[in-house]
Protein backbone atom coordinates (compact mmCIF):
# COMPACT_ATOMS: atom_id res chain seq x y z
CA UNK A 1 0.00 0.00 0.00
CA UNK A 2 1.32 3.37 -1.26
CA UNK A 3 1.37 6.50 0.87
CA UNK A 4 -0.58 7.82 -1.50
CA UNK A 5 -3.04 5.78 -1.48
CA UNK A 6 -3.84 6.00 2.40
CA UNK A 7 -3.42 9.88 2.03
CA UNK A 8 -6.59 9.52 -0.72
CA UNK A 9 -9.07 8.81 2.68
CA UNK A 10 -8.24 11.85 4.64
CA UNK A 11 -10.30 15.12 4.59
CA UNK A 12 -10.31 17.98 6.86
CA UNK A 13 -12.82 16.29 8.93
CA UNK A 14 -11.09 14.95 11.85
CA UNK A 15 -11.05 10.81 11.49
CA UNK A 16 -9.76 7.60 12.81
CA UNK A 17 -6.93 5.62 10.55
CA UNK A 18 -7.86 2.06 11.87
CA UNK A 19 -11.96 2.20 10.76
CA UNK A 20 -10.43 2.82 7.67
CA UNK A 21 -8.05 -0.69 7.91
CA UNK A 22 -11.25 -2.56 8.96
CA UNK A 23 -13.66 -1.56 5.74
CA UNK A 24 -10.81 -1.98 3.33
CA UNK A 25 -10.79 -5.72 4.76
CA UNK A 26 -14.39 -5.98 5.10
CA UNK A 27 -14.60 -6.48 9.42
CA UNK A 28 -18.18 -5.40 9.82
CA UNK A 29 -19.17 -3.64 12.85
CA UNK A 30 -21.46 -0.63 13.78
CA UNK A 31 -18.17 1.41 14.35
CA UNK A 32 -16.57 0.59 11.17
CA UNK A 33 -19.84 0.72 8.82
CA UNK A 34 -20.69 4.01 10.90
CA UNK A 35 -16.86 5.78 10.41
CA UNK A 36 -17.33 4.47 6.75
CA UNK A 37 -20.56 6.13 5.44
CA UNK A 38 -19.26 9.76 7.57
CA UNK A 39 -16.65 10.26 6.15
CA UNK A 40 -17.30 8.90 2.31
CA UNK A 41 -15.56 5.73 2.05
CA UNK A 42 -18.13 3.18 3.25
CA UNK A 43 -18.16 1.78 -0.68
CA UNK A 44 -14.52 0.31 0.02
CA UNK A 45 -16.05 -2.07 1.96
CA UNK A 46 -13.80 -5.29 1.34
CA UNK A 47 -12.40 -3.65 -1.38
CA UNK A 48 -8.95 -4.99 -0.27
CA UNK A 49 -9.75 -8.02 2.06
CA UNK A 50 -6.11 -9.49 1.95
CA UNK A 51 -4.36 -6.05 2.40
CA UNK A 52 -1.80 -6.91 5.72
CA UNK A 53 -2.65 -5.00 9.00
CA UNK A 54 1.02 -4.68 9.37
CA UNK A 55 1.20 -3.00 5.83
CA UNK A 56 -1.50 -0.60 6.24
CA UNK A 57 -0.09 0.26 9.93
CA UNK A 58 3.67 0.55 8.70
CA UNK A 59 2.23 3.12 5.90
CA UNK A 60 -0.03 5.21 8.19
CA UNK A 61 3.20 5.68 10.42
CA UNK A 62 4.63 7.05 7.27
CA UNK A 63 2.01 9.67 6.81
CA UNK A 64 2.26 10.97 10.44
CA UNK A 65 6.18 10.84 10.66
CA UNK A 66 6.44 12.69 7.01
CA UNK A 67 3.37 15.53 8.94
CA UNK A 68 1.52 14.66 5.83
CA UNK A 69 -1.55 13.74 8.31
CA UNK A 70 -1.57 15.07 11.50
CA UNK A 71 -3.29 14.14 15.19
CA UNK A 72 -6.06 17.14 15.76
CA UNK A 73 -7.95 15.53 18.38
CA UNK A 74 -7.57 12.37 20.46
CA UNK A 75 -6.70 9.32 17.56
CA UNK A 76 -8.19 11.80 14.89
CA UNK A 77 -6.14 12.66 11.86
CA UNK A 78 -6.51 15.06 9.19
CA UNK A 79 -4.80 16.44 5.96
CA UNK A 80 -2.12 18.93 6.99
CA UNK A 81 -0.89 21.65 4.17
CA UNK A 82 1.98 19.38 2.94
CA UNK A 83 -0.09 16.61 2.75
CA UNK A 84 -2.69 18.48 0.65
CA UNK A 85 -0.03 19.69 -1.58
CA UNK A 86 1.41 16.02 -1.80
CA UNK A 87 -1.92 14.52 -2.64
CA UNK A 88 -2.25 17.59 -5.33
CA UNK A 89 1.49 16.33 -6.85
CA UNK A 90 0.74 12.72 -7.20
CA UNK A 91 -3.73 12.25 -7.08
CA UNK A 92 -2.37 10.61 -10.75
CA UNK A 93 -1.52 7.31 -9.46
CA UNK A 94 -4.47 6.82 -7.77
CA UNK A 95 -8.15 5.54 -9.19
CA UNK A 96 -10.90 6.29 -6.72
CA UNK A 97 -13.29 3.80 -6.68
CA UNK A 98 -16.71 5.10 -8.70
CA UNK A 99 -19.28 1.94 -9.70
CA UNK A 100 -18.01 -0.50 -6.81
CA UNK A 101 -19.76 -0.91 -3.90
CA UNK A 102 -18.80 -3.93 -1.12
CA UNK A 103 -21.77 -4.36 1.09
CA UNK A 104 -23.97 -4.49 -2.67
CA UNK A 105 -21.79 -6.78 -4.77
CA UNK A 106 -20.99 -10.19 -5.22
CA UNK A 107 -17.65 -11.66 -4.43
CA UNK A 108 -15.09 -10.37 -7.34
CA UNK A 109 -12.16 -11.99 -7.08
CA UNK A 110 -14.40 -15.27 -8.01
CA UNK A 111 -15.67 -13.64 -10.97
CA UNK A 112 -12.37 -12.35 -11.76
CA UNK A 113 -10.94 -15.70 -12.12
CA UNK A 114 -13.54 -17.42 -14.13
CA UNK A 115 -13.58 -14.67 -16.72
CA UNK A 116 -9.57 -14.81 -16.41
CA UNK A 117 -9.35 -18.51 -16.80
CA UNK A 118 -12.15 -18.32 -19.74
CA UNK A 119 -10.13 -16.07 -21.41
CA UNK A 120 -6.80 -17.94 -21.28
CA UNK A 121 -8.48 -21.35 -21.89
CA UNK A 122 -10.07 -20.05 -24.92
CA UNK A 123 -6.91 -18.16 -25.77
CA UNK A 124 -4.95 -21.20 -25.81
CA UNK A 125 -7.71 -23.08 -27.78
CA UNK A 126 -7.38 -21.42 -30.59
CA UNK A 127 -3.64 -21.78 -31.13
CA UNK A 128 -3.51 -25.73 -30.13
CA UNK A 129 -1.66 -25.35 -27.15
CA UNK A 130 -2.70 -27.49 -24.19
CA UNK A 131 0.05 -27.19 -21.70
CA UNK A 132 0.00 -24.52 -19.91
CA UNK A 133 -0.15 -22.97 -16.19
CA UNK A 134 -3.53 -21.80 -15.17
CA UNK A 135 -4.18 -18.63 -14.05
CA UNK A 136 -6.11 -19.98 -11.28
CA UNK A 137 -5.87 -23.46 -8.97
CA UNK A 138 -9.24 -22.89 -7.42
CA UNK A 139 -10.99 -26.04 -7.88
CA UNK A 140 -14.31 -25.05 -8.18
CA UNK A 141 -13.29 -22.21 -11.19
CA UNK A 142 -11.74 -24.51 -12.69
CA UNK A 143 -14.38 -27.17 -13.08
CA UNK A 144 -17.11 -23.98 -14.17
CA UNK A 145 -14.72 -23.14 -16.51
CA UNK A 146 -13.99 -26.32 -17.86
CA UNK A 147 -17.87 -26.98 -18.07
CA UNK A 148 -18.36 -23.85 -19.80
CA UNK A 149 -15.77 -24.53 -22.11
CA UNK A 150 -17.19 -28.45 -23.11
CA UNK A 151 -20.67 -26.76 -23.65
CA UNK A 152 -19.47 -24.02 -26.04
CA UNK A 153 -15.76 -25.20 -28.46
CA UNK A 154 -17.87 -27.04 -30.63
CA UNK A 155 -19.85 -24.61 -31.31
CA UNK A 156 -18.33 -22.56 -34.88
CA UNK A 157 -16.73 -19.16 -33.96
CA UNK A 158 -17.06 -19.94 -30.31
CA UNK A 159 -13.57 -17.96 -29.70
CA UNK A 160 -14.42 -15.20 -32.25
CA UNK A 161 -18.16 -14.52 -30.18
CA UNK A 162 -16.44 -14.65 -26.61
CA UNK A 163 -13.62 -11.98 -27.82
CA UNK A 164 -16.67 -10.04 -28.98
CA UNK A 165 -18.54 -10.22 -25.76
CA UNK A 166 -15.24 -9.09 -24.36
CA UNK A 167 -15.01 -6.29 -26.13
CA UNK A 168 -18.59 -4.83 -25.91
CA UNK A 169 -18.19 -4.98 -22.40
CA UNK A 170 -14.52 -3.05 -22.17
CA UNK A 171 -15.91 -0.33 -24.78
CA UNK A 172 -18.63 0.20 -21.98
CA UNK A 173 -16.06 1.00 -19.93
CA UNK A 174 -14.84 4.49 -18.66
CA UNK A 175 -13.00 6.77 -21.15
CA UNK A 176 -11.66 9.14 -18.84
CA UNK A 177 -8.63 6.67 -17.58
CA UNK A 178 -7.32 3.85 -19.63
CA UNK A 179 -9.93 1.62 -17.95
CA UNK A 180 -10.23 -0.82 -20.94
CA UNK A 181 -6.88 -0.79 -21.78
CA UNK A 182 -6.06 -1.77 -18.64
CA UNK A 183 -8.80 -4.59 -18.88
CA UNK A 184 -7.29 -6.10 -21.47
CA UNK A 185 -3.92 -6.01 -20.89
CA UNK A 186 -4.29 -8.40 -17.39
CA UNK A 187 -5.56 -11.32 -18.94
CA UNK A 188 -3.37 -13.63 -20.11
CA UNK A 189 -3.36 -16.09 -23.18
CA UNK A 190 -1.38 -18.05 -25.75
CA UNK A 191 2.27 -16.35 -25.19
CA UNK A 192 0.36 -12.97 -23.90
CA UNK A 193 0.25 -11.44 -20.42
CA UNK A 194 2.07 -9.12 -18.43
CA UNK A 195 3.40 -8.87 -15.04
CA UNK A 196 2.49 -6.35 -12.22
CA UNK A 197 5.65 -4.35 -11.98
CA UNK A 198 5.03 -3.87 -16.24
CA UNK A 199 0.95 -3.25 -15.98
CA UNK A 200 2.61 -0.59 -13.10
CA UNK A 201 5.08 1.61 -15.58
CA UNK A 202 2.50 1.15 -18.12
CA UNK A 203 -0.47 2.98 -16.79
CA UNK A 204 0.90 4.78 -13.79
CA UNK A 205 -1.01 4.00 -10.96
CA UNK A 206 -0.27 2.18 -7.58
CA UNK A 207 -0.60 -1.19 -7.52
CA UNK A 208 -3.68 -0.83 -4.99
CA UNK A 209 -4.79 1.35 -7.71
CA UNK A 210 -4.73 -0.74 -10.27
CA UNK A 211 -6.90 -3.45 -8.37
CA UNK A 212 -9.43 -0.20 -7.05
CA UNK A 213 -10.05 -0.20 -10.98
CA UNK A 214 -10.04 -3.34 -11.90
CA UNK A 215 -13.28 -3.68 -8.79
CA UNK A 216 -15.25 -0.97 -10.84
CA UNK A 217 -14.55 -2.72 -14.31
CA UNK A 218 -15.68 -6.01 -12.91
CA UNK A 219 -18.48 -4.36 -11.58
CA UNK A 220 -19.25 -2.53 -14.78
CA UNK A 221 -19.59 -5.98 -16.38
CA UNK A 222 -21.75 -7.14 -13.52
CA UNK A 223 -24.73 -4.23 -14.32
CA UNK A 224 -24.05 -5.39 -18.34
CA UNK A 225 -25.21 -8.97 -17.53
CA UNK A 226 -28.16 -7.62 -15.52
CA UNK A 227 -29.32 -5.52 -17.92
CA UNK A 228 -28.47 -6.84 -21.21
CA UNK A 229 -27.72 -10.25 -20.72
CA UNK A 230 -29.07 -10.95 -24.05
CA UNK A 231 -25.84 -9.51 -25.49
CA UNK A 232 -23.56 -11.58 -23.79
CA UNK A 233 -24.67 -14.90 -24.00
CA UNK A 234 -21.69 -16.62 -23.32
CA UNK A 235 -20.37 -14.68 -20.51
CA UNK A 236 -23.51 -14.61 -18.50
CA UNK A 237 -23.46 -18.47 -18.58
CA UNK A 238 -19.72 -18.38 -17.32
CA UNK A 239 -20.76 -16.29 -14.68
CA UNK A 240 -24.37 -16.47 -13.78
CA UNK A 241 -24.25 -18.45 -10.14
CA UNK A 242 -21.61 -15.24 -8.89
CA UNK A 243 -23.65 -12.41 -10.21
CA UNK A 244 -26.50 -12.17 -7.77
CA UNK A 245 -25.29 -10.97 -4.54
CA UNK A 246 -27.85 -10.94 -0.87
CA UNK A 247 -29.03 -8.26 1.07
CA UNK A 248 -26.05 -5.92 2.79
CA UNK A 249 -28.28 -6.34 5.96
CA UNK A 250 -26.90 -9.20 7.27
CA UNK A 251 -29.59 -12.18 8.05
CA UNK A 252 -30.18 -12.02 11.76
CA UNK A 253 -30.85 -8.32 11.86
CA UNK A 254 -33.21 -8.58 8.57
CA UNK A 255 -35.01 -10.91 11.51
CA UNK A 256 -35.16 -8.05 13.68
CA UNK A 257 -35.95 -5.51 11.58
CA UNK A 258 -38.98 -7.74 10.32
CA UNK A 259 -40.42 -7.82 13.52
CA UNK A 260 -39.96 -4.38 14.06
CA UNK A 261 -41.50 -3.19 11.04
CA UNK A 262 -44.16 -5.27 12.55
CA UNK A 263 -44.68 -2.68 15.20
CA UNK A 264 -43.10 -4.89 18.52
CA UNK A 265 -41.42 -3.23 20.88
CA UNK A 266 -37.89 -3.64 20.92
CA UNK A 267 -37.82 -5.22 25.15
CA UNK A 268 -40.18 -8.24 23.11
CA UNK A 269 -38.12 -8.63 19.75
CA UNK A 270 -35.45 -9.94 21.99
CA UNK A 271 -37.46 -11.66 24.26
CA UNK A 272 -38.65 -13.55 20.92
CA UNK A 273 -35.72 -13.95 19.30
CA UNK A 274 -33.79 -14.70 22.91
CA UNK A 275 -31.17 -12.22 22.25
CA UNK A 276 -30.09 -9.60 24.44
CA UNK A 277 -31.10 -6.30 24.15
CA UNK A 278 -27.90 -4.60 23.03
CA UNK A 279 -28.25 -7.41 20.30
CA UNK A 280 -31.55 -5.84 18.97
CA UNK A 281 -29.92 -2.27 19.22
CA UNK A 282 -27.22 -3.23 17.14
CA UNK A 283 -29.27 -4.92 14.74
CA UNK A 284 -31.31 -1.86 14.22
CA UNK A 285 -27.92 0.26 14.07
CA UNK A 286 -27.41 -1.67 11.00
CA UNK A 287 -30.44 -1.61 9.10
CA UNK A 288 -30.26 2.44 9.48
CA UNK A 289 -27.10 2.78 8.32
CA UNK A 290 -27.60 0.19 5.86
CA UNK A 291 -31.36 1.36 4.52
CA UNK A 292 -32.51 4.44 3.64
CA UNK A 293 -35.94 3.69 4.45
CA UNK A 294 -35.29 3.01 7.77
CA UNK A 295 -38.41 4.75 10.12
CA UNK A 296 -36.77 6.61 13.18
CA UNK A 297 -40.02 7.98 14.20
CA UNK A 298 -41.00 4.70 14.85
CA UNK A 299 -37.94 3.99 16.84
CA UNK A 300 -38.76 6.59 19.39
CA UNK A 301 -42.68 4.59 19.34
CA UNK A 302 -41.14 1.23 19.91
CA UNK A 303 -37.66 1.46 21.68
CA UNK A 304 -39.09 0.58 25.36
CA UNK A 305 -35.62 -0.70 26.94
CA UNK A 306 -33.82 1.93 29.04
CA UNK A 307 -31.88 4.68 27.61
CA UNK A 308 -28.19 4.02 26.38
CA UNK A 309 -26.19 6.65 25.53
CA UNK A 310 -24.32 4.81 23.00
CA UNK A 311 -27.42 3.63 21.03
CA UNK A 312 -28.89 6.93 21.29
CA UNK A 313 -25.60 8.98 20.08
CA UNK A 314 -24.85 6.65 16.98
CA UNK A 315 -29.05 6.78 15.99
CA UNK A 316 -28.97 10.33 15.83
CA UNK A 317 -25.65 10.10 13.84
CA UNK A 318 -27.52 8.21 11.07
CA UNK A 319 -30.07 10.18 11.10
CA UNK A 320 -27.97 13.47 10.59
CA UNK A 321 -26.24 11.90 7.62
CA UNK A 322 -29.52 11.34 6.49
CA UNK A 323 -31.05 14.89 6.44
Amino acid sequence: MDKIDLLSFFNQQPQRIKPIFYVLIGKRTISNLLAGRRNHYLNYFRAAPTLAQTTFNRTADVLIQEALITETAPENYSLTVKGKQYWQDNQAYVYRLKKYDGLFVPDLDVIDQLLGLAVQVTSNFVHGQTHYIPVSNAWLVQRRVQHWFQSYKKKPDFAQQFMEELAFWLAQLPTAQPNADYMAATFQGYRVGWSDLALTDMFGLTPLSQHFMRLDNLTNLLWLLKQKQQVLPMIYTLLKPTIYTQNPISISAQKTWLLFEQGYPLSRIAARRHLKPSTIREHLLEVALLNDQFDFKRLIRQDDLPVNAYFTERMQSIQEMEQ
